[in-house]
């Protein structure tokens, strides 16, 4: 009679001692220059999200969205590329309920229909200025159903050995770490956007060299300046 218990716990302790720490070392064999360009930006939205004077303007949409983005970062930081897709599409769903608050058509939202919430958004009168929501906003349904397509990058189970798989995931770490982590970094510079667009009121009374060292965590000068002066003018 075969021992299952025996031969999982075997199995266990491997994937605890060598699975794992394969994907700690991967992760720590990223160039700081990488990892700090991607944490950048997920801290830049913690910092405007955690500004009390900012608080008037979020809703618990926001704070979901957040949250999805945050976790997306941790999936992508494990080299979890197709987990990284499923939170990221999560954050996109609640952000743009975000947002449709934020214009107060909160009473049109439809809590399973990202669709119909993005419609509203598309349909929306965006003034043409430098932050370009109204392009941001077109984006998101192919954002969306991009991260949706996850069958595509899955990699195949072998019924037979389990532990091919996680050598096999191990092995495309640093191609879906950098995969994930561009993701991660488009979808925060939009939601940076919109959230100075939103925001606006408020930036226009903020210190302009505290705005400018947050926002070059992000941009380069040049933007910067462009951001700087239609928050100003």
């Amino acid at each position: 009679m075969i021992d299952y218990q025996d031969k999982l716990n075997y199995q266990g302790i491997r994937f605890k001692q060598k699975v794992i720490p394969n994907m700690i070392n991967n992760f720590q064999a990223i160039d700081s220059k990488s990892f700090q360009k991607s944490y950048n930006h997920i801290a830049t939205i913690n910092l405007f999200y955690s500004r009390p004077e900012l608080s008037r303007f979020w809703n618990d949409y926001l704070s979901w969205s957040i949250s999805f983005l945050f976790k997306a970062y941790i999936a992508a930081s494990l080299g979890q590329n197709d987990a990284c897709n499923l939170l990221l599409r999560s954050s996109l769903e609640n952000f743009v309920k975000f947002l449709v608050v934020a214009i107060g058509k909160k009473n049109a939202i439809n809590d399973r229909g990202f669709k119909d919430n993005n419609h509203i958004l598309v349909i929306n009168s965006w003034p043409d200025d430098e932050l370009g929501i109204s392009s941001i906003v077109h984006t998101f349904q192919t954002t969306y159903n991009n991260f949706s397509k996850l069958s595509h990058s899955a990699i195949k189970l072998d019924k037979n050995n389990l532990f091919q798989y996680f050598d096999k995931n191990n092995e495309t770490f640093k191609n879906d770490y950098l995969t994930s982590m561009n993701k991660i970094c488009s979808l925060s510079k939009d939601y940076i956007s919109i959230i100075l667009y939103i925001c606006r009121p408020s930036f226009k009374n903020w210190d302009t060299s505290d705005l400018t060292a947050i926002l070059e965590l992000i941009y380069k000068s040049q933007r910067v300046n462009t951001i700087l002066k239609y928050i100003k003018k």
